[in-house]
C-alpha cells in the first residue's frame, strides 16, 4: 500500500510524548471519525492504529493529533485489522482469532477461541469470548486468555483487563481502566501487568484480586513492557527512563534500558541503554532462555519503526549482538499476512524476516540465525517470503511467499488480487530444501504450526484452515466467520 511519508513524519512528533492506552484510544476515535469516505475502509484503518498505539502522555497531544489531522487529511493507506492469538498446549490445539468487519472504522472486534484435539484435530469447537477486545493472550495451560477490551463511550476512552475462560463461560474483570501491558508467568495461571502509571507491576490470577509484584521502577521511570523467559526464571523489562510527561512534553532525556531480572536471586542485568531519544521494543525470548531479542526505537517514533530497524539479541551476561534489519512485532502494518518477524528455536537460533520498508510485497526474505550469523535458505526467485513460524523441533519452518512488487499498490482490489498469489511454503533443515504446499492452494496468510508440528494451521479468505506437513495431505477448514477480516498475531508454545 502507498502511504503519505510527510504525514508520518509529521506524525512521530507525537511520539516524543508518552500517552496513555486511553488518551491514545481517545485520539484514535477522533481520527477515525474524521476520516472521508473516499478510500474503502480497510485501506485506512492499519496505519493509524499502529501508530496511536505506538505513541509513548498529555492531553495536550490530543490537540496536537486534531491539527496534524487536520493540516495533511486522510491519505495513509492501510489493510485490515484484528489480532489473533494461538496457543498450543499438549493434545489440543486452540487459537484466538479476532474478527473484524471491514466495513467498519472503530471498535466490534469480536474475539473468538478455536479448539481441536490433536494428533488428527477432530472435535473442533469456537467460542466468543468478548466484542471491542484490542489483545489477547493464552494461559500457558490454555485454560484462560487475558483480554484488554476497549470502551468507547465512556468519557475518555477505557481499556479494562479481563481474565476469560478459553471457552467463554467464566469471566473475570481485573482492571476498569488502564490496562498497558502484561505477560504470563510460564507453568502457571498468574498473569503480571502494568497500568498506564507504569511504575509498578501486579501479579493476579483467576477469582483472586490483584498484588503487587516484586519489580518496581524509580521515580524518574516507567516500565513500559515485560517477557518472560520460557523457563519462567526470568524477566526481561523496558525501563524508560525521564520520559516526557503530562505537564512537560519535552523529550529531555529521554532514553529507554533492556534489563533482564533474575527472579530467584534479582539480579539485575542491563542488555542496552539507548541514546536520548531513542527507545528499545522487546521481542521474544530464546527457545532456550538464554537470550533475548529486541530492536531499537528510533525517536521513539511509530512511524519510523513501520520501516524496519535494527533487530538485536542480549544474552544472560548482558552482552548485544546485532542480527538484521526487520520490521518490528506491534509495528508492523501488513499484519494481516506478517504475524511476526522472529520465530525462536534450539539454543539462540531463529528463523528471521529480513528486510525494511513497511509494504508487505516488497524486499522480504526468511533466512537461518544460528550461532551469531544468518544463513539463506532456499526460495523462489522473485518472491517475498512472509511471518516464518518453525516447529519447536527446528525441524521445519512455515512461511508464505508472494510475487515481490517493484511498485506501489495503490487499491484495495490490487492488494487483494497480490494477496491471492500467497502460497504456503515449508523448509525442513534436514535436507536444506523448500516446498510449495500445492494442495493448500493460493491466499494463504500466516501460518503457525500445531503443538505436534504433523499440521500447519492458517488463515485464508474469512476461515482457519489446516493441513498436514506430510505428503500430499488435503486441507481442512476449522472455522468460518461471518465478517472474514481475520489475522494472526502471536504464537504461544
Amino acid at each position: 500500500m502507498t502511504e503519505d511519508k510527510g504525514m508520518d513524519e509529521k506524525f512521530s512528533v507525537l511520539s516524543r510524548v508518552q500517552l496513555s492506552v486511553d488518551e491514545k484510544a481517545e485520539i484514535w476515535a477522533e481520527l477515525e471519525a474524521s476520516l472521508d469516505d473516499g478510500k474503502p475502509a480497510p485501506v485506512k484503518r492499519r496505519a493509524y492504529r499502529n501508530w496511536m498505539m505506538g505513541l509513548g502522555s498529555a492531553a495536550a497531544v490530543i490537540a496536537m493529533a486534531w491539527g496534524a489531522w487536520a493540516m495533511y487529511g486522510s491519505t495513509l493507506h492501510t489493510v485490515n485489522f484484528g489480532t489473533p492469538v494461538v496457543h498450543r498446549a499438549p493434545k489440543l490445539f486452540q487459537m484466538a482469532v479476532f474478527d473484524t468487519d471491514p466495513a467498519t472504522y472503530t471498535g466490534g472486534n469480536k474475539l473468538y477461541t478455536i479448539s481441536a484435539k490433536e494428533p488428527d484435530l477432530s472435535s473442533t469447537s469456537s467460542h466468543l469470548l468478548a466484542t471491542n477486545a484490542t489483545w489477547a493472550k493464552f494461559s500457558p495451560d490454555g485454560k484462560w486468555v487475558a483480554v484488554a477490551i476497549y470502551h468507547p463511550a465512556s468519557t475518555i476512552g477505557q481499556t479494562s483487563l479481563w481474565l476469560i475462560s478459553s471457552d467463554g463461560t467464566q469471566k473475570v474483570k481485573v482492571l476498569d481502566a488502564n490496562f498497558r501491558f502484561g505477560d504470563w508467568i510460564p507453568g502457571t495461571e498468574r498473569f503480571v501487568y502494568g497500568t498506564t502509571q507504569g511504575q509498578k507491576l501486579y501479579l493476579v490470577q483467576p477469582n483472586e484480586k490483584s498484588q503487587p509484584y516484586g519489580v518496581a521502577a524509580a521515580n524518574n521511570s516507567q516500565i513500559t513492557d515485560i517477557r518472560f523467559s520460557p523457563n519462567g526464571k526470568r524477566l526481561a523489562l523496558v525501563m524508560s527512563v525521564d520520559p516526557p510527561t503530562r505537564n512537560n512534553s519535552a523529550a529531555g532525556k529521554w532514553h529507554d534500558q533492556v534489563q533482564i531480572r533474575d527472579l530467584a536471586t534479582g539480579k539485575q542485568t542491563t542488555l542496552a541503554n539507548s541514546k536520548s531519544p531513542d527507545g528499545y521494543v522487546l521481542g521474544p525470548w530464546s527457545a532456550d532462555s538464554q537470550s533475548v531479542f529486541y530492536w531499537l526505537d528510533p525517536q521513539h517514533a511509530g512511524s519510523i519503526m513501520a520501516d524496519g530497524t535494527q533487530l538485536m539479541q542480549g544474552n544472560l551476561n548482558g552482552h548485544s549482538t546485532s542480527v538484521a534489519v526487520t520490521l518490528a512485532d506491534g509495528h508492523v502494518q501488513a499484519a494481516d499476512v506478517i504475524a511476526r518477524t522472529v520465530s525462536p528455536f534450539g539454543r539462540g537460533s531463529a528463523a528471521v524476516q529480513v528486510g525494511g520498508r513497511r509494504e508487505a510485497y516488497m524486499t522480504k526474505a526468511i533466512k537461518l540465525y544460528q550461532n551469531g550469523k544468518l544463513r539463506d535458505i532456499p526460495g523462489q526467485p522473485n518472491h517475498v517470503e512472509l511471518s516464518p513460524v518453525v516447529t519447536d523441533d527446528g525441524a521445519m519452518i512455515a512461511f508464505t511467499a508472494a510475487p515481490a512488487l517493484k511498485t506501489d499498490v495503490t487499491s484495495e482490489s490490487a492488494y487483494n488480487a497480490w494477496l491471492r498469489q500467497s502460497t504456503l511454503n515449508i523448509y525442513r533443515t534436514a535436507s536444506d530444501q523448500v516446498s510449495i504446499v500445492q494442495q493448500a492452494g493460493t491466499g494463504i496468510q500466516t501460518p503457525t504450526f500445531t503443538g505436534d508440528g504433523k499440521h500447519v494451521a492458517y488463515i485464508k479468505g474469512n476461515a482457519v484452515w489446516t493441513i498436514g506437513t506430510a505428503a500430499n495431505e488435503k486441507p481442512v477448514k476449522l472455522a468460518e466467520f461471518p465478517s472474514g477480516t481475520l489475522e494472526l498475531e502471536d504464537v504461544q508454545k
